[in-house]
């Protein structure tokens, strides 16, 4: 949590927020694909962060690295990468077909050492501090049982796209197939956001947008490995 707070690049040049909670996770998620896919069973990547987010900010499409200063926020950066995240899981479902589901997961809350950390504003630590104890009697989860839940997430309820098994219990995937490899579930590990939320936050983006979201994420990937080079 306390990396959030930064609002700085890092020496590539990326959004800090942003390279800790999509470009890092993508890219470690695309390098591991060859074993993953080799397999003999269905393999699984989960991603716990903000699945059902994508209407708290704004997702500038024209933007999609937060480049621009007047863009620049953490709202926003979490917003992208809960989009991101939906669009790449869905095309990495179809290029991965039988082989490998992908699962972005909402942890709601849950107790860590971070609340307290120093990173974190005063006003938070101080509201923590006052109903810290509340929240973690009635509300929040433990880090075990949050655990447990994530583990379930590379159960059978969330195959890969196109399983030749699948059972009465599949999940509705993020492209509204039943089983469609690619989810975005809450701390129960049901579907979020409704599938009419969805219609609501990505029918007004371009048609291509999701190969937009893929060759940036590319182009990211290959300007790194170039600089690495030199």
């Amino acid at each position: 949590m306390g990396p959030l707070l930064i609002l700085s690049d890092t020496e590539e040049g990326l959004d800090l927020p942003m390279a800790l909670l999509y470009y890092s996770r993508m890219r470690l998620a695309t390098q591991l694909l060859p074993l993953l896919r080799a397999s003999t069973l269905p393999a699984h990547v989960v991603s716990v962060f903000a699945a059902g987010f994508e209407g708290v900010g704004s997702f500038i499409h024209q933007d999609l690295g937060l480049d621009k200063a007047s863009n620049h926020s953490l709202v926003n950066a979490r917003t992208h990468c809960v989009y991101m995240t939906t669009m790449l899981f869905e095309q990495l479902a179809k290029q991965n077909e039988g082989k490998v589901a992908f699962v972005h997961a909402y942890p709601f809350i849950v107790i860590t050492p971070a609340h307290s950390s120093p990173t974190m504003p005063w006003w938070f630590r101080l509201l923590w501090f006052l109903l810290g104890a509340l929240i973690r009697r009635f509300v929040a989860l433990s880090a075990e049982e949050s655990g447990d839940r994530h583990l379930s997430l590379s159960g059978s309820r969330y195959p890969p796209r196109h399983s030749e098994s699948m059972g009465e219990d599949v999940v509705l995937s993020t492209d509204g197939v039943r089983g469609g490899g690619a989810y975005a579930v809450d701390s129960t590990g049901e579907p979020t956001p409704k599938q009419e939320k969805r219609v609501k936050h990505y029918s007004g983006l371009p048609k291509d947008m999701a190969d937009r979201v893929w060759e940036h994420l590319m182009d990211v990937f290959q300007k790194i490995e170039d600089k690495n080079r030199t």
